[in-house]
């Protein structure tokens, strides 16, 4: 027995003297009010003390349990003591007995009638009726001043029906284990939780669903039918769409909102059009923008915004004991959105999603957005991808697949010439001849020779690391650097071209003889002239000596070397 019980029965057994007392009292002169109030006491007590159990109703026959002694008698064997299933008549959530109640006036004719038969309607009862016209404040307002799990129950079922969130899914499920009828409940908690176990759930009670009163039934589909639109499950939400005509449809804007979820699966170049207009509502907006995203159609950032936060707060309020994973795979299940990335960024901080495994899955979701993004011709997307990547860069780091994802952050964040971004990336991705090309591009058009030099001691078989870091060589004049150098350049027609352009600008002629050598034996036709050209000019300088530049020449050499870095990295960016 409970220590809450014990008042209660120390009560009865106060009580249950007062008929004795009465008579003493009465030969002594007490007031026959005082008896009346007496036995209104007793009324109370018996009515508190069935509530709790401990008295059965007249006419039931309940189970035999152990009388209770205050210590356990070592002579009598101990025996189990029934456990209770939380189970009343109230918990079930039927709205059977209020099917006829689909409006405020319903309500006031049921009302009175009510009250024609008896004094009063037992709270749960109001609580009940309000809600089944969509009365969820009102319905709050009667359970006010009730304690229990019946009050406790339907206090959160209004918020859930009001407000689409479900704060304690183990009191519907205990529920749906007492009566069939919150079963049907149950399973639209699940599906608003993107539960794939609400679907079979939900599909097997469309018999229960087709029998709610008409404002359950509408609010039921208003918030059933977008969540199966984000599962993939227009079948089921068509089923449910079934139950109403065209008519009731046009007249119910939650249910249009529906049928134009349900039109877009239709196809065709028009088909988020219908749900356009939504979007200028307040309260259905971000439904209709979720649906647009969900089917790849492009929605204002404002309310691509508006749909992340919606996102996070669903996952923040998810109930204990659910399978978030689950959920999440099928809220980030949609086409990828450059809004996304901030999602994904949102959900990786939360305190509920730190464990390996969900950040594994957000992880994989964030690789999947990043690919797709990386492999668009549009160079926003990458720079977006880019982004994104460097400041994910611990999420990703618990992904075995992310790596190609970080190398082509590299390449980017290169071509843009971001070198601290660059170094960032270098420290968590294994070096390639690729990445190595490209750092010393970047290196190159920044003149960072000290990145170049390092770059070259550490990749001395890169052919573009080396030819780069000749030709800063011969820029910076470093000949014992050149020296070094010059064994390692491939000697290819382009390479040979490069460096001998590079140092005819210069004008110090520092490489050795044997790539002026190599030079007049270019046979290809792409770089003949420019190689002629540059031996000619050393012949002419030969021939004269060193010169002084005239200031009306300075254009001329400027516009060479500007050619010449053209030729050079032109197609980095």
């Amino acid at each position: 027995m409970t220590r809450s019980r014990l008042p209660l029965v120390v009560g009865l057994s106060v009580v249950m003297s007062m008929p004795a007392l009465g008579e003493i009292s009465g030969e002594t002169g007490v007031h026959v009010a005082e008896a009346d109030q007496l036995s209104e006491h007793f009324r109370q007590f018996v009515d508190d003390a069935i509530d709790e159990g401990l008295l059965a109703p007249a006419g039931s026959n309940p189970q035999a349990t152990p009388v209770f002694r205050g210590r356990l008698d070592s002579a009598e064997p101990s025996r189990p003591v029934p456990m209770s299933t939380g189970c009343t008549a109230e918990t079930d959530l039927d709205f059977a007995p209020y099917i006829s109640l689909s409006s405020y006036e319903d309500f006031l004719h049921w009302r009175a009638q009510k009250l024609s038969d008896q004094e009063s309607i037992r709270p749960i009862e109001m609580a009940m009726a309000y809600i089944t016209i969509g009365l969820f404040a009102e319905a709050r307002l009667q359970l006010a001043d009730l304690e229990g799990q019946n009050a406790e129950l339907l206090r959160d079922f209004s918020y859930f029906l009001e407000e689409g969130r479900v704060t304690r899914i183990d009191a519907l499920n205990q529920a749906a284990e007492c009566n069939p009828s919150a079963a049907i409940w149950q399973s639209l908690a699940k599906v608003t939780m993107l539960d794939p176990d609400g679907v079979s759930q939900l599909n097997a009670s469309l018999t229960l669903y087709r029998k709610l009163p008409w404002y359950l039934k509408i609010r039921f589909a208003a918030m059933a039918v977008p969540a199966l639109d984000q599962m993939g499950e227009p079948l089921l939400a068509e089923k449910m769409m079934a139950d109403f005509t065209a008519e009731q449809i046009a007249r119910s804007p939650r249910l249009s909102l529906n049928q134009a979820i349900l039109d877009m699966y239709k196809g065709g170049l028009v088909a988020d059009e219908g749900l356009r207009p939504f979007l200028r509502n307040s309260d259905l907006r971000s439904v209709a923008a979720a649906a647009l995203l969900k089917h790849g159609f492009p929605i204002e950032t404002e309310v691509q915004n508006e749909v992340v936060g919606n996102i996070v707060e669903n996952v923040q309020r998810m109930p204990d004991g659910q399978n978030i994973r689950t959920n999440l795979r099928a809220m980030l299940d949609r086409p990828a959105e450059i809004t996304d990335y901030e999602t994904i960024s949102r959900l990786a901080s939360l305190p509920t999603l730190q464990e390996p495994e969900t950040r594994q899955l957000l992880s994989a979701q964030l690789v999947r957005r990043l690919e797709a993004d990386f492999s668009k011709d549009d160079h926003f997307f990458k720079v977006a991808a880019m982004s994104a990547t460097f400041l994910n860069r611990d999420l990703l780091g618990e992904s075995e697949e992310a790596a190609e994802v970080l190398k082509s952050a590299t390449v980017v964040a290169a071509d843009l010439g971001l070198v601290n971004v660059v170094n960032e990336f270098a420290n968590d991705i294994k070096q390639d001849d690729d990445l190595a090309s490209k750092r010393a591009e970047m290196a190159f058009r920044m003149f960072d020779v000290t990145a170049l030099r390092n770059l070259s001691g550490t990749d001395p078989n890169n052919t573009d690391v080396t030819r780069l870091a000749a030709m800063s060589a011969i820029m910076a004049r470093d000949t014992m650097w050149l020296q070094t150098l010059v064994s390692k350049v491939s000697l290819d027609a382009a390479t040979l071209v490069d460096l001998i352009e590079c140092d005819a600008v210069y004008g110090d002629w520092v490489l050795p003889e044997n790539f002026y050598v190599a030079a007049e034996q270019i046979t290809d036709e792409q770089y003949i002239a420019r190689a002629q050209a540059v031996l000619a000019l050393r012949a002419r300088g030969s021939a004269t000596g060193s010169r002084k530049i005239h200031l009306n020449e300075i254009p001329e050499n400027l516009q060479l070397i500007s050619q010449l870095l053209d030729s050079t990295i032109g197609g980095a960016l």
